[in-house]
């Protein structure tokens, strides 16, 4: 995190700052001992998370398949330390790495099924399945107004706009946000 603040030259994104943020987002379940094999000795560090705990499910898969005991002891033989999993920070090391997976049901969690779908219940928010943003609209002020709209980019090329009545945000990931960002200084940089 530190590195892709450095990158986009956004302190916002330093570790210490999305820290308290990753921790709050995340409701975490430990290890499951009678479905997962504890001579596996995953180790975790319970100051990573919240207490409260948020929506999006992070624990451990109850299948870590027959390679960890062997993978943890060429590991150590190459030199690295155990250290209590991969969400405090602390990287320098080996560790079961957590996944969202909800354990009540075994399932994949994910951004969709924990923040967008609750947001959606009772509010006026409309999700678009199957559709992909292809460009942010503007108006002559340079205020985003909208985005055009592709539907199902597998089997269809119909493009449709839809304007905002608030604000448009772009969730698109750290390769789109980089292109944003690159765009905005090339603005800046010719006003």
């Amino acid at each position: 995190m530190d590195q892709w603040a450095k990158e986009v030259g956004d302190n916002f994104w330093a570790w210490d700052n999305v820290y308290p943020a990753f921790k709050k987002s995340v409701h975490f379940t430990p290890p499951d001992f009678t479905k997962i094999d504890p001579s596996l000795n995953i180790t975790y560090d319970p100051s990573a998370f919240s207490d409260k705990g948020g929506p999006l499910h992070v624990s451990y898969g109850n299948y870590q398949g027959p390679y960890g005991p062997s993978l943890s002891e060429a590991l150590a033989k190459s030199g690295l330390s155990p250290i209590k999993g991969f969400n405090s920070g602390k990287l320098i090391g080996y560790g079961t790495a957590t996944a969202t997976v909800d354990p009540r049901y075994a399932t994949r969690d994910t951004s969709e099924s924990s923040f967008l779908q609750a947001a959606a219940r009772g509010s006026s928010i409309k999700i678009y399945p199957n559709a992909l943003a292809t460009k942010i609209l503007f108006d002559n002020k340079k205020k985003a107004t909208g985005v055009e709209v592709q539907s199902n980019i597998a089997t269809s090329d119909f493009k449709f706009h839809l304007n905002a009545t608030k604000e448009v945000i772009l969730s698109a990931g750290v390769v789109s946000l980089s292109m944003v960002e690159s765009y905005t200084h090339r603005q800046r940089s010719s006003n």
